[in-house]
């Protein structure tokens, strides 16, 4: 069975040009492109993803504080 489904090459020369594809009665559906993954060692961790860990935990331990102060 047809899907209806037609690839439509991008009007956008650019090598990141969102795919479009052409569903039955003419819509079109634009997907875009996601970026390149990256693989991160055991045990490397950059110093935004510490610099979060503990901001996110001192914002754990206020909010318990001010839980503790209103009760």
């Amino acid at each position: 069975m047809h899907s209806g489904l037609t690839s439509v090459l991008s009007r956008d020369t650019h090598p990141r040009a969102m795919q479009v594809t052409q569903e039955d009665g003419g819509r079109l559906n634009a997907f875009a492109k996601e970026p390149r993954m990256q693989v991160m060692e055991v045990g490397e961790t950059s110093s935004s993803s510490r610099l979060l860990l503990i901001g996110g935990g001192l914002l754990v331990l206020a909010l318990m504080a001010v839980a503790a102060l209103i009760s």
